[in-house]
């Protein structure tokens, strides 16, 4: 089960990830991440939409949730 809107929990996830094998590392991306010359700044990961074949999910109607099959 993933909620619609999943891109803030992923990527919460993925700092979590992060942290069990480096927290110094993951706290640095997640607090300062790397700054360019031009004063942006880069949290080192990014993603797009997930896709999922045909046939392997379903919304569920009423809710803010899918379900994943594959």
């Amino acid at each position: 089960m993933l909620p619609l809107n999943y891109q803030y929990p992923l990527s919460a996830w993925i700092y979590k990830v992060l942290a069990r094998g480096d927290r110094g590392f993951a706290e640095f991306l997640h607090e300062q991440g790397y700054k360019m010359e031009n004063q942006k700044t880069f949290k080192l990961f990014t993603f797009s939409n997930l896709r999922f074949p045909a046939n392997t999910y379903r919304i569920i109607r009423g809710t803010d949730r899918m379900e994943v099959f594959s």
